[in-house]
């Protein structure tokens, strides 16, 4: 069978890749997966199919879509669309290539009716955007055109899908906070997909790069803030479809309390007694004044004016 004639001058292409981006910006990425999809099933005309990103030097699977099969089904395809890359040599290749897989028996016995083809592009930060796609009859023969047209949509849905995961990242409810912290979204091998400007700027100095688009560093990625003095910068790590959502920021004095501390710093910034402070966090009101005396120590300060300043300070963004 023969693919329809698509090239990338085309009206109707451009609107696809206008749906994709747009489709970006909302926060559901499962809105994201579909609308790409159905850009590729546009193209290549299957009945069912899949796309998915590899990570640049392994063979894992980050994120994919699918339509028609069932899950445990797209997992087994999923697994052995890695198999099938290896063996065609992806690693060594650029561009755009088709690897014809014939009969797909040996994913599912239900899938042994199919015939499919596999199109993957290498992207300049080494990432493998892919598509799988499974045909009634045999996989139709694409022109020059629609092969280069083909080409530039994955890599747009591979750099649409990292926008949208820096979305699903930030923080817009709080601007002054979001302001000064660098968001990024990496993969286990510390590559970089997408991150703002701020995040380079706060990393520079303190995390090593092997190469531009690279960190070498083990995140932990338990949701929770670690902070380094020595870098004098702190993390917030947590795995988002696959990837690893990374914010950072500077540290400033308060960073070097404990989470009671804060509790206690911010409760008695708003004016409250250390009897209204002991009640809410289940304390005894001196427990609460020795607490803070020791805080007053820790930021080298001598007063609740001083520790005032220091939380509209942060609060304002200055640090």
């Amino acid at each position: 069978q023969e693919a329809a004639y698509v090239n990338t001058a085309s009206r109707e292409f451009q609107d696809h890749i206008a749906e994709i981006y747009l489709t970006s910006i909302s926060a559901d990425l499962r809105d994201f997966r579909q609308q790409a999809l159905s850009a590729v099933q546009w193209m290549l005309g299957f009945p069912v199919g899949c796309w998915g990103l590899l990570s640049p030097d392994g063979f894992y699977l980050h994120r994919c879509a699918d339509i028609g099969l069932a899950p445990a089904q797209f997992l087994r395809l999923a697994g052995q669309v890695t198999v099938w890359m290896d063996r065609a040599g992806v690693r060594e290749r650029g561009d755009i290539h088709t690897l014809p897989l014939g009969q797909l028996a040996e994913v599912d016995e239900r899938l042994g009716a199919y015939a499919g083809s596999l199109y993957w592009r290498r992207s300049e930060r080494q990432a493998i955007t892919f598509a799988v796609a499974l045909y009634d009859e045999a996989p139709p023969e694409l022109s020059t055109e629609s092969t280069d047209a083909l080409s530039a949509l994955l890599l747009h849905i591979s750099t649409a899908y990292s926008h949208a995961l820096i979305r699903s990242v930030s923080a817009p409810s709080d601007r002054r906070k979001a302001e000064r912290q660098g968001v990024a979204v990496l993969d286990g091998h510390g590559y970089v997909y997408e991150a703002n400007p701020m995040f380079w700027e706060i990393v520079r100095d303190h995390w090593p790069r092997p190469s531009p688009n690279r960190i070498d560093i083990a995140l932990s990625a338990d949701g929770r803030a670690h902070s380094s003095k020595a870098d004098q910068i702190s993390y917030m790590c947590r795995e988002i479809d696959g990837l690893l959502a990374v914010r950072v920021w500077r540290n400033g004095p308060l960073d070097d309390l404990t989470e009671r501390e804060l509790q206690i710093v911010y409760r008695v910034c708003r004016g409250l007694t250390y009897k209204e402070v002991a009640r809410e966090l289940d304390l005894a009101p001196s427990t609460i004044a020795n607490r803070l005396y020791r805080i007053y120590d820790k930021l080298e300060i001598r007063g609740k004016p001083e520790l005032v300043r220091m939380v509209r300070a942060r609060n304002a963004g200055r640090y």
